[in-house]
């Protein structure tokens, strides 16, 4: 049985996710009208094309469901990635999304696919403890510097001694937004990309609150040491690749991209991938991504979620009473939750099996 291991590791004064997302119609835990299948090993995929965008009247065994249920693309959303099953794994989209569970269901139980799935939102949210932050964030910086305490439970100092980091070490910030231009960020990000919105540029879309999870995330693990300016990190002279999963229509709070951010972080040289983020259940998909990019080498850490005192439950009717966070809980994963300054387990955060 994995175990969670409470403590703070690179990031996690800030786990993780609210489940407070407006606008979804079918379930606030999924993605309108998206899905993910994978196609059984023994089809021929004569369908696919370079591009990685499918017409879904070129594929047989969507013929019949086009209409019924709106299907507008087939997305091979993993098609860099050098593993067969993910190249079997691809993303449907489709306007009738208040049919999705009939959807699944036809899917299901054609035999070449071998299993369809909902397309997982997932959230997060602050829960900081540090009593300069919200005082400092108007100004810019990331915290302040007197805010220190989650810094002496983990003995940094001690650890500064061995090692402030190495810029060939890369993390991978997988969140909302990440402003690369932050002054306690210079020179930091060696690479960058946005998922969210399909372009280069992971900055966040506006200079607010909402949008500044992804920066904290970044400043923990990785904000510049000895420079005189903003917070110390945990590992100051690390490389950061900025990964953004968040479209700048959202709410800031909901990502859509992750699975995909975990393969392109993967494919592209990151030594350790952080998730400060998550969802309240199982995908299969999920875990065939989390496998992917642990056999390439990846330290993969998750967040084990806020629901430890049961607020989300109440809250959130679609969120289930026993509730495991995932990616954390899932095999090869590094599971993370939250201390106080007196070094007990938050209230609120998630821990056990």
């Amino acid at each position: 049985m994995k175990k969670i291991f409470l403590t703070f590791s690179m990031l996690f004064l800030i786990l993780m996710y609210s489940t407070n997302l407006f606008g979804q119609k079918v379930n606030s835990l999924w993605v309108d009208g998206r899905i993910y299948f994978k196609v059984s090993d023994h089809v021929n995929l004569n369908f696919t094309n370079e591009s990685g965008s499918i017409n879904p009247k070129d594929v047989y065994f969507l013929e019949n469901l086009i209409n019924e249920y709106g299907i507008t693309e087939m997305i091979m959303s993993f098609k860099s990635a050098e593993s067969d099953i993910l190249q079997r794994t691809f993303r449907l989209d489709f306007n009738e999304h208040e049919k999705i569970k009939e959807l699944l269901a036809d899917l299901n139980s054609m035999p070449d696919i071998e299993y369809a799935e909902p397309a997982p939102l997932f959230f997060i949210s602050y829960v900081p403890d540090d009593p300069y932050y919200n005082a400092n964030l108007s100004a810019g910086w990331l915290g302040s510097a007197n805010s220190s305490w989650h810094l002496n439970l983990i003995n940094a100092e001690q650890a500064w001694d061995i090692t402030t980091g190495d810029p060939n070490i890369v993390v991978a910030v997988l969140d909302n937004a990440i402003w690369i231009d932050h002054p306690d960020l210079q020179g930091k990000v060696s690479l960058a990309v946005d998922l969210g919105n399909g372009d280069d540029d992971p900055n966040p879309p506006e200079a607010t609150y909402i949008w500044s999870h992804g920066t904290h995330s970044a400043g923990l693990i990785g904000a510049g040491l000895n420079n005189g300016i903003g917070v110390a990190s945990i590992g100051g002279n690390v490389s950061i690749m900025a990964v953004k999963l968040g479209d700048d229509a959202s709410d800031g709070q909901s990502m859509a991209a992750g699975f995909e951010g975990i393969v392109w972080a993967a494919d592209n040289g990151a030594d350790v991938i952080n998730m400060s983020w998550g969802s309240p259940m199982f995908f299969q998909t999920m875990q065939n991504i989390v496998n992917y990019a642990y056999n390439k080498g990846c330290v993969l850490v998750g967040a084990a979620g806020n629901n430890g005192n049961g607020m989300e439950t109440q809250m959130n009717p679609d969120i289930p009473e026993n509730y495991v966070g995932y990616p954390a809980a899932l095999n090869h994963v590094i599971a993370v939750g939250s201390c106080d300054i007196g070094n007990n387990k938050s209230d609120f955060s998630n821990y056990g099996d």
